[in-house]
């Protein structure tokens, strides 16, 4: 959230985001955090992108997502931080404990569905990406093979049976 910190402390006192990386079992099971205010300072880093796409905003962006259990939406930022900073042996650390967990993509429309399933999934291990809608669920599918996705099935712009279909096609060019 950008608050100056007084004093070394593994969370921040005012919307308890993981400050630091030294301790990642503390980052990965920060269960404290004020989710509300998180977003709210992710969605500005988010927004300043095309001006500073600095290690420290990327850095942020990560540690935000990281800080309110979505560490499928942390890892690209996470990763881009440590090609910037160069080989960072704690950061490299925490992209490959990230990255070995099994990635699960939920398609919901329903953002308390989104918000409870990526929450119960994370606690258990997994790395949760999130879509609202099919179109979006797609786009993600295509950056990163997920192990498993969940899908509703009545979703906006492409519903879940049209999804379902559109994963299981093999890429390459359509049949005549």
């Amino acid at each position: 959230c950008q608050t100056q910190l007084t004093a070394p402390s593994p969370t921040c006192a005012h919307c308890g985001a993981a400050c630091t990386l030294r301790d990642l079992p503390a980052v990965l099971a920060n269960g404290g955090a004020n989710e509300r205010r998180i977003e709210e300072a992710v969605a500005r880093w988010l927004s300043q992108l095309d001006h500073d796409s600095s290690f420290e905003a990327l850095l942020g962006i990560g540690i935000g997502y990281l800080s309110i259990n979505r560490s499928g939406d942390a890892l690209p930022f996470l990763l881009r931080a440590l090609e910037l900073h160069g080989y960072d042996s704690v950061l490299g650390e925490l992209c490959g404990s990230i990255a070995a967990r099994p990635l699960i993509l939920a398609v919901d429309d329903s953002p308390t569905v989104r918000r409870l399933v990526s929450i119960t999934l994370e606690r258990q291990g997994h790395r949760v990406r999130t879509a609202v809608h099919g179109l979006a669920g797609l786009a993600k599918f295509q950056e990163e093979t997920p192990d498993l996705v969940l899908l509703d099935l009545t979703l906006p712009e492409l519903d879940g049976y049209e999804l379902c279909k559109a994963l299981r096609r093999p890429p390459g060019p359509k049949p005549l």
